[in-house]
């Protein structure tokens, strides 16, 4: 995302490739580890896909001003691990295998300066919650975990996780990018080894608080594209478009007639879907 903003009239500019996953909602969303094959073989993310952070997903957390968290931004999402056996609903797809055990390693977290996130356990009904780690801004070699799998750790055990109650906050308001890796902690495996080995490191979005404005997402379906913007009441907003940023000549041209804020989201609509790639940029002019 590039933004240059002005006092009057203000731009963001989003690319977006028509091969990318569609934007995912985080409600009630779970991101899904498993591994790409038996034992020895990598673990990884079997919908990850949908989160990562060219794919359009944002997970927002809202400021909290009351309760455990008060004066954070917090948030979920559940990730879990997959089951390998009927005993844990499986066996899944894309599953480990038994014996591993897997947990998830914050490698990693970009942000505003000074900021920092948090991995806390929340016991809802007694309203309190525990920070188990923090890691500032700008740790690149991070080995804070948390584990997905709820077994004993025995050889035949079912690698299968998946557990509530797990919140993620951020001290400073701005967008975060973290980085996460599956690695398997389990001495099951070749030699007294892990039964699989480290994923890709995999970077998911978290953004503290709503920004002033924001193309919120951008979602490919049958016909054409549909860019959803979120608005100020008294702000107008207008879309347009080109098919690439390379070279001195730019062309844009617009999508529709602009549109006045109320507050609410708005949608433009882009049925032309010929082009591999479309980076859009949103001009808000205000009073």
């Amino acid at each position: 995302m590039i933004y240059n903003g002005m006092r009057m009239c203000r731009w963001i500019i989003v690319g977006w490739a028509l091969a990318l996953s569609p934007f995912a909602f985080c409600q009630h969303a779970h991101i899904n580890a498993g591994a790409l094959g038996g034992v020895g073989s990598q673990l990884h993310f079997v919908n990850g896909g949908n989160f990562v952070t060219n794919s359009g997903f944002v997970l927002e957390l809202p400021l909290s001003t009351n309760g455990p968290f008060a004066g954070l931004h917090t948030g979920s999402i559940t990730f879990t691990a997959l089951p390998a056996t009927i005993f844990g609903g499986g066996p899944a797809f894309g599953h480990a295998q038994l014996g591993a055990y897997l947990e998830l390693k914050t490698v990693s977290v970009s942000g505003p300066p000074g900021g920092a996130f948090g991995f806390w356990l929340e016991d809802e009904d007694f309203g309190s919650a525990q920070n188990i780690f923090t890691v500032p801004v700008g740790v690149t070699n991070g080995t804070s975990l948390f584990n997905l799998s709820e077994s004993g750790g025995s050889p035949d055990s079912d690698p299968f996780g998946h557990i509530h109650g797990r919140r993620f906050t951020l001290t400073e308001k701005g967008l975060y990018t973290i980085g996460f890796q599956l690695v398997d902690t389990s001495a099951n495996g070749p030699e007294g080894g892990p039964v699989h080995q480290p994923s890709d490191i995999f970077h998911l979005y978290m953004r503290a608080g709503a920004p002033e404005f924001r193309i919120h997402s951008i979602v490919h379906r049958p016909g054409g594209i549909t860019i959803f913007v979120d608005t100020i009441r008294g702000h107008t907003y207008a879309l347009e478009r080109t098919p690439n940023l390379a070279g001195g000549n730019i062309v844009w041209s617009a999508l529709g007639e602009p549109r006045s804020g109320d507050g609410a989201r708005i949608s433009f609509d882009d049925p032309d879907v010929s082009a591999p790639r479309r980076f859009y940029r949103l001009r808000i002019t205000t009073p």
